[in-house]
């Protein structure tokens, strides 16, 4: 069954087709990964898929249900959880706090003459991402003193909150040290498989470690679409990637 599915989706600003005609099919459980050049249209895809953007043309699917038109929330509450390149934690709350917030996404409204804590459900639902994502130690922390590593970590947890059927993942290693980027692929890994992942990176290695298919951007298209070795050893990866290089170094 496709957990989450695109036709024609286009995207136009003024003259620059951003997006343009991109067909996606991606199966439960599947962790594909979106990578590309500067310029090729992946934020941009990502910003079509959670609601950020309205599309020019084409359809988007959750499942079986059409979400075109659907705006962000609602698609959160449909079960489309997302993270954002650029970080969007609230500083001055701690980290069960932020978490908190996240989870009622998928609970009952809170109502305010209610403490927070009365909500078993919600709670335990806090304390098991805490706990499987390594940061029930730092529950109390207020999140502006966390590491970036452990900032990005948290954004994760924020999405997973959320108990999405489909997770979509920003550049989740975008910024963080060797040791935090290998910390943050291993985390991923554990979720193949359970969780339904659309991961774009600018990282080549974190994308191929991790997806069971690969799609190719390119000026908006998709050029090429297939399993990790078949992407690998396609000659126009290299060209792509190469261009970028040799266009930045006579920048």
């Amino acid at each position: 069954m496709k957990a989450l599915a695109t036709e024609g989706l286009t995207k136009r600003f003024a003259g620059l087709t951003a997006v343009r005609g991109v067909d996606l099919a991606i199966e439960d459980g599947e962790c594909r990964a979106i990578i590309g050049p500067n310029g090729a249209g992946k934020t941009t895809l990502f910003h079509l898929l959670s609601g950020v953007e309205r599309p020019t043309a084409g359809r988007i699917f959750l499942g079986d249900e059409e979400i075109t038109r659907e705006p962000a929330y609602a698609r959160a509450r449909k079960g489309l959880g997302r993270t954002f390149q650029i970080s969007s934690l609230f500083g001055k709350l701690t980290v069960e706090e932020n978490v908190l917030l996240a989870a009622q996404v998928q609970g009952a409204p809170f109502a305010m003459h209610r403490a927070a804590m009365a909500y078993a459900p919600v709670m335990a639902r806090v304390e098991r991402v805490l706990e499987e994502g390594g940061l029930a130690h730092k529950r109390r922390v207020p999140v502006r003193f966390l590491s970036h590593g452990e900032q990005r970590q948290l954004e994760l947890l924020l999405a997973l909150a959320t108990e999405p059927r489909v997770l979509l993942l920003d550049e989740p290693t975008a910024g963080l040290s060797e040791a935090e980027r290998k910390s943050m692929t291993a985390h991923l890994a554990r979720l193949r498989g359970s969780t339904t992942i659309v991961l774009v990176s600018h990282d080549i290695d974190v994308a191929f470690a991790l997806a069971d298919r690969v799609s190719v951007l390119h000026l908006g298209e998709v050029l090429l679409e297939g399993t990790v070795d078949v992407v690998r050893q396609d000659p126009r990866i290299t060209d792509i990637y190469l261009g970028e290089e040799v266009e930045a170094q006579h920048a």
